[in-house]
């Protein structure tokens, strides 16, 4: 059986992959860069309301986490507002440039590496390094 983090995180894998796509199909549909982005951002300060009357999550419980869960939400929003734009260009490839953007994770992994002191096998380097040399590939 497989563990709940696997699920959660192929649950996340296909729900980034549908809304990236979608970013893209309403763009190829006529909806300007604009409106996307509003639509995005009101969805999810909606969501966020309905979280937090339901949670009732102490925000300020760990003022240092609460202040870096902040510049993860800029990071992020920043990161949606840069793949939309770039969704918007011609001769943008939809598939590409969501690979590019996903490729994130072999930052993730680093920054844990040298931030959280995070271990990696030689198994997993090999496969960072092999998804890394796949999407320069496609470039």
């Amino acid at each position: 059986m497989l563990k709940p983090w696997i699920l959660l995180s192929l649950a996340a894998l296909f729900l980034c992959g549908g809304g990236n796509f979608l970013m893209r199909l309403a763009n190829i549909q006529g909806q300007s860069f604009s409106a996307i982005m509003t639509s995005i951002f009101l969805t999810n300060f909606i969501f966020g309301l309905v979280l937090f009357s339901v949670f009732k999550p102490d925000l300020l419980a760990s003022p240092k986490g609460f202040v870096t869960s902040l510049f993860a939400a800029v990071f992020l929003a920043g990161a949606i507002l840069c793949l939309n734009l770039a969704f918007g260009q011609p001769e943008v490839k939809a598939g590409i440039a969501t690979a590019l953007l996903n490729m994130n994770f072999v930052f993730v992994a680093l920054l844990s590496f040298f931030i959280l002191k995070e271990t990696l096998t030689l198994k997993q380097i090999i496969g960072l390094l092999t998804v890394l040399a796949g999407s320069f590939l496609l470039l």
